[in-house]
């Protein structure tokens, strides 16, 4: 596989993107106009005759990152081609962008080739699903729109957080999102339209209240097995559990508190 050229994905070539879509997937497009359109991001391709049979993207937030959307089409997989590209994106981020850490999170057909690329296990991610939204409880009258005021408070809440200063990702989301105070101290955060729509919070009463507001308006939530704290709040109230994909980590140990997250961004950055 060392002859398979690997190359930027540009913005021209998005739109033709769609077939690559995996079975039970949300239409990847989107999310790929997203990474064309950030300097942050680094899209890459493979092509055949033409046409592009493979596709990853490489995230960058300085000394951390994230790989994203490793698919190859279905007539392809098998060959090597998705470790052709996971190898070449790990190089790039760590020989030319000194990163130390980089996260992904994998489906069961993706771990085995991170685990020989050398990506280790960190931790499950759980979907809960119900039938029904939730409307059993007022909102929290914590609960405000997230203002100017408030944008460092959550910028560092987050840092904290997840160990990764993912600014220029989130502030791109903060015009709706929401806020849970205590007194006059931010301690948790839901972005709405970040993803699946994301929330953190270094406060359990503040993560379970952001998430009854999620929930009003979707019927499932993916977590962390670490977050005991929602799993069994959402096992209470009768959520069907599964295992949507394991978090890998490659170079060390990044200081992340997965207990605090109450709902994830997506497969391509946790």
């Amino acid at each position: 596989m060392h002859n398979i050229l690997v190359e930027p994905l540009l913005a021209n070539d998005v739109d033709s993107i769609a077939e690559l879509t995996p079975n039970g997937w949300n239409n990847i497009v989107p999310t790929h106009k997203f990474y064309t359109g950030n300097d942050f991001c680094y899209p890459h391709k493979i092509c055949q005759n033409g046409t592009i049979i493979g596709i990853g993207t490489a995230i960058s937030f300085g000394t951390s990152a994230w790989l994203a959307h490793i698919i190859v089409s279905e007539e392809h997989r098998n060959k090597g081609y998705g470790g052709t590209i996971t190898e070449y994106l790990v190089k790039l981020l760590t020989e030319k962008y000194n990163c130390k850490t980089i996260s992904l999170i994998a489906t069961e057909m993706g771990y085995p080739v991170y685990s020989k690329l050398g990506f280790r296990e960190v931790i499950d991610y759980l979907q809960y699903e119900s039938d029904t939204f939730y409307d059993n409880d007022p909102i929290s009258p914590n609960i405000e729109y997230l203002k100017e005021l408030h944008i460092d408070s959550v910028i560092d809440l987050d840092e904290r957080l997840t160990g990764e200063n993912r600014r220029k990702v989130i502030s791109q989301y903060f015009n709706d999102g929401y806020i849970y105070l205590v007194g006059k101290e931010v301690v948790g955060y839901y972005l709405p339209h970040l993803g699946e729509g994301h929330i953190l919070s270094e406060n359990e009463e503040a993560g379970i209240e952001l998430l009854k507001l999620r929930l009003r308006t979707a019927k499932s939530v993916v977590i962390p097995a670490e977050n005991s704290i929602c799993r069994k709040f959402l096992q209470g109230l009768g959520y069907k559990e599964s295992v949507k994909g394991k978090r890998m980590a490659y170079g060390i140990e990044l200081p992340c508190k997965l207990k605090n997250m109450y709902s994830r961004i997506g497969g391509y950055l946790g």
